[in-house]
């Protein structure tokens, strides 16, 4: 997967379809499940501290980034794999992001063996991406829900 979108030593996200199969791969404090359980399913990565998991999906990181999305297809290619899936976003590293299966087709569609077709991506944006580690949240990519929504749907869970 690295070299079929020209990434090196970058570390991969885990789809899930719930919390309890991303629970397997990653420790979900009891602050981060009660954030997870307002936000997911939907467009949040959290990066979490990994359980045993290859460094070749975590290039080496103690942490690994985890979302469960909102798109029914997705979900059921998920659960079909046994509720984990490594994922990513289908553009070649430092392209824009693709939001629609014939955007991800014209960029990787000859590296890749199939482009799932799951329709537009729901808020046209790739995932925010939240860092959760010892009660502190860190946006590192802000993303299909902003800072300040996202501090507001947290409410006084957030701690920055």
């Amino acid at each position: 997967m690295h070299s079929t979108k020209k990434r090196r030593h970058t570390p991969l996200p885990i789809l899930g379809d719930t919390i309890e199969n991303i629970s397997k791969i990653s420790r979900i404090s009891d602050e981060a499940l009660n954030i997870a359980k307002k936000i997911w399913p939907g467009p949040i990565t959290f990066v979490l501290p990994k359980k045993k998991l290859s460094d070749l999906v975590t290039a080496g990181s103690n942490t690994v980034g985890v979302r469960i999305p909102r798109n029914s297809i997705s979900l059921r290619l998920i659960e079909l794999c046994d509720g984990l899936l490594v994922g990513t976003s289908a553009n070649l590293s430092g392209k824009r992001s693709s939001l629609t299966a014939n955007q991800a087709y014209d960029q990787i569609g000859k590296r890749v063996d199939i482009v799932l077709d799951g329709g537009a991506t729901e808020l046209r944006r790739e995932s925010t991406v939240i860092k959760l580690i010892n009660g502190k949240i860190e946006v590192l990519r802000e993303g299909a829900i902003n800072s300040k929504d996202l501090f507001k749907i947290l409410g006084n869970a957030a701690r920055i």
